[in-house]
């Protein structure tokens, strides 16, 4: 208790005053500030983790559909590839009875 003593008469009423204002400011107010801090920091990395969650659900959304219209487009092509190749065998068959007829 003597170290106040000397510390007030060291630096005064209006010294020891604020010593005394930052020492409850250290013990009071501050660790309620941090618990404060600390439970914004833990709302904002939920909000985080939520924002996320569902940004992956929306990439995984997507890539489903991108597989679905891949296999769409895929199955098409091979109902034109085969169209292609129906068309190009009547031509050439078609190419060769001119060509006989032709001869003839």
């Amino acid at each position: 208790m003597t170290e106040w003593a000397i510390l007030i008469s060291n630096v005064g009423v209006g010294g020891g005053l604020a010593v005394l204002f930052a020492w409850y400011l250290l013990r009071s107010l501050i660790p309620s500030l941090t618990k404060t801090n600390q439970e914004q920091r833990d709302a904002f990395l939920s909000a985080l983790r939520e924002e996320r969650r569902e940004f992956l659900h929306a990439l995984a959304e997507i890539r489903q559909s991108h597989k679905e219209a891949s296999a769409e487009v895929n199955k098409e092509l091979a109902a034109l590839t085969h169209e292609v190749d129906t068309a190009n065998s009547l031509l050439v068959n078609l190419h060769r009875r001119w060509q006989t007829a032709k001869e003839s």
